[in-house]
């Protein structure tokens, strides 16, 4: 598949966060390549094998890093994700990164990751609960 391989993409919008683990819209025992959206920005390109999980996860860390230190963290409110049940791991990591080089969302950029404060509030929380 071409990284510019846009006719299978599955685009899911109108997303209810207070019940995004039992949104039927997403998969969640296909392994994907999914993207964020703000509106129709493209914000940020990862890979999973449960979206429906992952999904709730970037919402619940957007939530709770705003939370604590008043940070902007990923706002999404469209997801669209390319089912690749037929590719491994190391094939479906290879077209997330083909994606992320060609249309570089900003929360793909490691330097803002690593800039921002969202890098030191997770080592912080590391710290204090243990973990790595």
């Amino acid at each position: 598949m071409k990284y510019d391989d846009w006719s299978k993409m599955i685009f899911v919008d109108n997303l209810d966060f207070n019940n995004l683990l039992k949104e039927q819209r997403l998969s969640d025992n296909i392994p994907c390549i999914y993207f964020l959206f703000d509106d129709w920005e493209l914000i940020y390109i990862g890979e999973t094998t449960n979206l429906r999980s992952r999904s709730y996860k970037h919402y619940y860390e957007k939530q709770y890093y705003s939370d604590i230190k008043n940070t902007f963290v990923s706002p999404f409110n469209k997801i669209g994700y390319l089912e690749l049940e037929t590719l491994n791991k190391d094939e479906r990591y290879k077209i997330e990164q083909d994606y992320i080089e060609n249309y570089k969302p900003k929360y793909n950029d490691y330097n803002w990751y690593y800039e921002t404060q969202i890098y030191p509030m997770i080592k912080e929380q590391q710290e204090k609960y243990g973990g790595t």
